[in-house]
């Protein structure tokens, strides 16, 4: 049975991101034909995991553990559930927005990671609201934020499942060797009860 990690009040970065309940789920579980794969299966290449949205194998984890790295909800914009409709894993992350006009959260490192080892980040998508058309991407480092459009990248809310792969380099002017929040998710103008699932989520060399 799957615990629950109660997440803690952010004191950097943003106000009050409020609280939220992320589903914990083992880093690896081989279950047979219930366990995706995913679009690119790992198969011992290099393969950075960042705690959450992933639940397969990789080189190097970093663990989301609450203490001194963490998954924030901004402000309280969303809640977080499982859903079996994924691409990878058991289950994908089902982002609910609430019914404040926009949804935002991140993966926060207490202590900034080097990942000049990296070239690439993956993720899958889906949505069928196309409030989610402006979703935007991010990564902070050496206290600068870039976000890039996750519709650039060709994800569009249709409901079909979209890989979206995004070189590090164009998160330009972000410090990749101080990397402190290694992702963002925002959208502005998100109705309350909009979803979106995100899903294989990993950073790669390619």
């Amino acid at each position: 049975m799957r615990g629950l990690i109660l997440l803690m009040a952010l004191g950097a970065c943003r106000d009050d991101p409020g609280v939220a309940v992320y589903p914990d789920r083992p880093i690896f579980v081989d279950v047979g034909d219930d366990f995706f794969d995913g679009s690119t299966p790992w198969e011992g290449q290099p393969r950075l995991s960042l705690g959450a949205f992933y639940e397969g194998g990789a080189t190097e984890t970093v663990v989301i553990d609450d203490v001194v790295n963490h998954f924030y909800v901004y402000s309280s914009t969303f809640l977080v559930n499982l859903s079996t409709d994924r691409v990878e894993g058991l289950s994908a992350d089902e982002i609910v927005a609430s019914n404040v006009g926009w949804i935002g959260g991140g993966i926060h490192w207490d202590s900034p990671n080097d990942l000049s080892d990296w070239t690439t980040m993956h993720l899958a998508l889906q949505s069928d609201n196309t409030d989610y058309n402006a979703l935007t991407i991010g990564m902070n480092g050496g206290e600068v934020e870039v976000s890039v459009n996750a519709s650039d990248y060709g994800f569009v809310a249709d409901g079909d499942w979209h890989d979206v792969t995004i070189p590090l380099g164009d998160f330009n002017g972000v410090d990749i060797t101080q990397v402190g929040v290694a992702l963002i998710l925002l959208a502005d103008g998100v109705g309350g009860g909009a979803s979106l699932l995100v899903d294989d989520v990993y950073l790669n060399q390619e």
